[in-house]
This record gives structure tokens, C-alpha cells and sequence, in this order.
């Protein structure tokens, strides 16, 4: 539903890393031109990309394997260059995960989980 709207968008890593979960990649291949963003990688997106991963390079740590084109600093760039909200279930007191570098006074990007998605969506009352 939000996909087809426009109203849900994604970077491609997002999706490979979806490769972890292969059920829901699975799912997600038909909408895949719809669910990701069509510029991702405009020099405004890929500037704003890399001066985050160089910020804040625990973005690249992974499971203790560190990933070498992680998700994190491209989503959290296409929120911040585009007006978007980041959507993540990654807990917000911590100061290695995505709603930590949201809040930075640098990036300054919306960030919500997905319980206040559903919330701002109309499809859930808490």
C-alpha cells in the first residue's frame, strides 16, 4: 500500500540486505522499482552519503564483520537531502545506531520507529 503510494521509499543496500532475510526479499522483488529511490545516487545524496560514513564510521560495523557499503549513512542521506523521516527499529538511546546520527546537529534528520509509523499512518493507535 505505501509503496504503490510513493509513500514508503528505501536505498538499494537496504534491499541487499534484505539477502539476511530471504522470505522477505522474496516478497519485495515485484515492488522493488517502486520501493527504491529513483536518485539515490545524485551528487547531493552521495556527498551528504559520504560525509556521514566518514562521521560516523561505526556505521560500517556489522554483526562484527564490517560491511563495506553499508545501508545506514545512504538512508540517512537520502532522509536528510530529501525531507524524509527515517523509519528504524533501532533503539534510540544508543550511540552506535541510526536515530543516534538523526539526532546529530549535523545530519538533523526525522527519525521514528515503526510502531510511530503506524501511528502517523492512521493504521495503528497506540
Amino acid at each position: 500500500m505505501f509503496v504503490g503510494f510513493g509513500t514508503l521509499k528505501t536505498v538499494e543496500q537496504v534491499f541487499d540486505e534484505l539477502r539476511r532475510w530471504p522470505h522477505l526479499q522474496e516478497q519485495f522483488k515485484p515492488i522493488k522499482k517502486q520501493f527504491l529511490i529513483q536518485d539515490q545516487y545524485i551528487p547531493a545524496i552521495a556527498s551528504m552519503a559520504g560525509q556521514i560514513a566518514e562521521d560516523f564510521e561505526f556505521l560500517f560495523d556489522q554483526s562484527g564483520s564490517r560491511n563495506p557499503d553499508p545501508a545506514d549513512p545512504w538512508l540517512i542521506a537520502a532522509a536528510k537531502v530529501m525531507g524524509w523521516t527515517v523509519v528504524t527499529d533501532e533503539r534510540k538511546t544508543s550511540t552506535r545506531k541510526i536515530p543516534y546520527v538523526c539526532r546529530q546537529q549535523s545530519v538533523s534528520v526525522r527519525c521514528i520507529n515503526g510502531p510511530e509509523f503506524f501511528a502517523e499512518a492512521g493504521i495503528w493507535k497506540p
